[in-house]
């Protein structure tokens, strides 16, 4: 995902904002978004980005264990996954943000979409930061579908040529990832 091919976009109303592929399409255009998130897919590949405010997790001391709390949360939220599995763990930094840190989750589930019974093997890139300032942890996302069952409806939304790759996409998020109004806080 070369730079020419992503575009700044605002969220929360102004509060970020984050470079993101330009073929990417708001969610919120498609269905109801809940509030605290922020949704794109792509248009042509089962992949989609979420990126979430969320109140921080208690009892996760760090931002890892909050990720890795958050990855179990996922796999209990999409239908209990059959399988799930955290292959790496480990903190990334930001230059513009010296002194904050990033956790960076890959990890696996073996899920089924729209309640099918037919499960696809998704990559889950989970970036968690935390604004302990703001009481608030920031996730972000990325669900890369690697392995889709041919019964799933998922199989006629995968176009690998057109794919965005997950280590751009993440390292674009961190580099430039920005708040712009805390006030988005005070609500």
């Amino acid at each position: 995902m070369p730079s020419s091919q992503s575009e700044r976009r605002l969220l929360w109303g102004g509060a970020f904002a984050v470079q993101l592929p330009s073929n990417c399409i708001d969610a919120s255009e498609l269905r109801q978004v809940p509030d605290n998130q922020e949704v794109y897919l792509h248009p042509r590949h089962d992949q989609s980005v979420m990126l979430e405010l969320l109140e921080p997790l208690a009892g996760s001391d760090s931002v890892e264990s909050a990720a890795r709390e958050f990855f179990t949360d996922l796999a209990d939220a999409n239908g209990g996954s059959a399988s799930s599995r955290i292959v790496e763990c480990r903190l990334l930094s930001n230059e513009a943000w010296p002194l904050r840190q990033f956790a960076y989750l890959i990890g696996e589930q073996l899920v089924a979409k729209y309640n099918e019974s037919a499960r696809n093997l998704v990559q889950m890139h989970i970036l968690l930061h935390r604004l302990a300032e703001h009481s608030c942890d920031l996730a972000v996302t990325l669900n890369h579908p690697i392995s889709v069952c041919s019964e799933s409806s998922s199989s006629s939304l995968l176009d690998p040529e057109s794919a965005w790759q997950p280590d751009e996409l993440i390292s674009r998020i961190v580099e430039s990832l920005e708040l712009l109004d805390p006030t988005i806080f005070n609500a």
